[in-house]
């Protein structure tokens, strides 16, 4: 076994052992997540964790990189930085929305200019088609949006690294990419260890969001000729983070409400509001996501006709996950176990 197949245990460890070390260490400063109206959780509990597995995964990525395993530029660490450093500052000082979108869009600027935007529509045919004059505005559309909705999705123990981990998997298994699918997997389970029902801790902006931009990256540094494919992918990688997030701001934009001010309208906080525990809510949504897994990993970097089976598949699997959740809101019924 070749030494650089321990990356991905180190990125694991340190983020195992930094994320224990953060909870112990924020607790003690008093950096704590207050609960509040909108807050999903009861108890007053340490955030920021996420530092541990970004910097892990940070730190193994350039590993990689410079022992040209990984084709991630200088320039794709610098944006990524950008969004971390953003992230940790608004963890500590409650930064404007304002600063924090003026410094995603000046990280998405630095990778459309290191990568270029993309060429085709990321839908599969007939829909896949050159841009054109909608190249730019796609490519900061995904960059800026996975970023955000991944954010946004972030608000339950588990949640967001459990996304993680199929994130990881999909990019070792259809990518072909496992050096760096499994450090990502590594990191999210490093997390997971302290992050799961009841959470020690949480993982804040400077994990979700930063995790958020690095998923949105990744199509472009590691499938650049087929960028759109690798979005495609992507997207239903992320799918119920992206569906739950789109379907929301569309509802709420619908019912004229402000969307930028914070809510408990998503998916899974109406279930965690309907009395289900926070490990129920992930393992169903895992539990689907496993289901389109497999139908994406079926299907491959393919955009042929036979992809809108997976689009299928996936209209019909957030069609499920909603009507449970009306069905929870009506009926005081357990989704999967007794929690």
């Amino acid at each position: 076994m070749s030494v650089e197949w321990l990356i991905p245990a180190v990125v694991g460890l340190v983020s195992l052992l930094g994320t224990a070390w953060l909870a112990h260490f924020l607790r003690r400063r008093g950096m704590m997540d207050t609960p509040n109206a909108r807050s999903s959780h009861k108890v007053p509990t340490p955030r920021g964790g996420g530092i541990a597995p970004i910097g892990a995964l940070f730190l193994g990525l350039g590993v990689l990189a410079f022992l040209g395993r990984v084709a991630m530029t200088p320039m794709f660490f610098a944006a990524w930085a950008m969004v971390i450093g953003v992230g940790f500052f608004d963890d500590k000082l409650n930064l404007s929305a304002r600063i924090r979108m003026a410094v995603h869009l000046c990280a998405a600027v630095l990778v459309v200019i290191d990568t270029g935007p993309l060429a085709f529509i990321p839908l599969p045919e007939p829909i896949y088609r050159p841009c054109v004059y909608l190249a730019y505005p796609v490519t900061f559309l995904w960059l800026v949006g996975v970023l955000n909705l991944y954010n946004f999705l972030d608000g339950i123990d588990g949640f967001a690294g459990t996304q993680a981990v199929w994130v990881g998997l999909g990019v070792a298994l259809i990518f072909g990419k496992p050096l760096v699918g499994f450090c990502i997997v590594a990191a999210a389970l490093g997390f997971l260890a302290h992050n799961w029902h009841p959470a020690k801790i949480f993982m804040g902006d400077v994990g979700s969001a930063s995790f958020g931009f690095f998923f949105a990256c990744l199509p472009f540094y590691l499938q650049p000729g087929t960028a759109a494919e690798a979005v495609f992918v992507t997207a239903m990688l992320l799918w119920f983070f992206l569906a739950d997030g789109t379907f929301t701001i569309l509802r709420r934009l619908l019912r004229g409400e402000k969307i930028w001010q914070a809510h408990r309208s998503h998916l899974y906080q109406r279930l965690t509001i309907a009395g289900r525990a926070h490990h129920e809510v992930v393992l169903l949504v895992a539990l689907f996501q496993g289901a389109l897994f497999a139908m994406v990993l079926w299907i491959g970097l393919d955009l042929s006709y036979k992809a809108w089976l997976v689009v299928g598949c996936a209209v019909v699997l957030f069609f499920v996950y909603w009507a449970g959740v009306v069905r929870a809101e009506k009926r005081d019924e357990p989704l999967l176990v007794d929690g």
